[in-house]
């Protein structure tokens, strides 16, 4: 089965974006922080900033972190995907909505 990204897109600083409606899967994540204390990123499988918390993603000061799951271990959302980025915290996400 080949790999399909439907989205593959950036997530601004300071943001909740629903980057997703409708289930799939996260298959990575590129996050990364411009200030020097440590900052957390949330996955929701929701439209909204509530609800089931898929993942919390906890950044070292001025660190990059890559989350590349391999196919027996992704992030499976049915509702939605949303993300939530702090101040100083921009995030990369690319998910598929194929069937689950």
């Amino acid at each position: 089965m080949a790999i399909q990204a439907d989205y593959n897109g950036y997530v601004p600083a300071s943001t909740t974006k629903t980057i997703h409606t409708g289930p799939g899967q996260v298959l990575s994540i590129l996050a990364t922080t411009t200030n020097g204390a440590a900052q957390t990123i949330t996955l929701y499988d929701n439209t909204a900033a509530s609800g089931d918390i898929l993942l919390t993603i906890n950044l070292i000061a001025y660190g990059p972190v890559i989350i590349i799951l391999p196919l027996e271990h992704r992030l499976r959302f049915d509702t939605g995907l949303t993300v939530v980025t702090p101040a100083t915290v921009t995030c990369h996400v690319t998910i598929n909505s194929l069937a689950n």
